[in-house]
């Protein structure tokens, strides 16, 4: 077996096993918010990452300068699955943008943000994503590359000019 060089530099020896939990999609609801603060502080979870577009953030973001050693990172979305929970972009109100479905939100699959997102617009609204959370949230770790990320929006990643932290 290949030691792997993560292992030491977070402390531990090229033979041992761990698990690393990190939470998503905090700031989507309140409870999410709740029980991030709560596994923080019980010591079951040392990271996660928010998605500002949601309702809650400002609460995350509250609970992350309160816990600055615990890492809370940015969760770029351009995505919102939910039936009744909705949330859009922060950047825009234009439908012209390609972002908003019919009912004035993020569409519900990456197949029909794909099919309707200017890229322009796409790199505008993960900019404005990444600036309050910079203002806001205490430390910033990697955005992660599963609702939005690189495998999921691939097909137009040569168009998006988008060059965030």
């Amino acid at each position: 077996m290949t030691p792997n060089p993560a292992l030491r530099r977070l402390g531990f020896a090229d033979s041992e096993r761990v698990a690393i939990i990190h939470t998503d999609d905090i700031g989507m609801c309140q409870a999410s918010v709740t029980a991030f603060a709560e596994l923080a502080a019980f010591g079951l979870i040392s990271s996660g990452a928010v998605m500002v577009p949601c309702a809650w953030f400002p609460a995350a973001a509250a609970s992350s300068r309160a816990k600055p050693e615990v890492d809370l990172g940015v969760h770029l979305t351009l995505t919102c699955e939910w039936d009744a929970y909705r949330w859009g972009p922060i950047s825009t109100c234009d439908r012209e943008s390609g972002l908003i479905d019919a009912e004035g939100y993020f569409y519900r699959t990456t197949e029909l943000a794909q099919a309707h997102g200017r890229p322009d617009a796409v790199a505008r609204e993960l900019a404005a994503q990444e600036i309050p959370a910079d203002q806001i949230v205490w430390q910033v770790g990697d955005a992660p590359a599963d609702l939005f990320g690189a495998s999921s929006f691939s097909p137009l990643s040569g168009d998006i000019q988008y060059e965030g932290g």
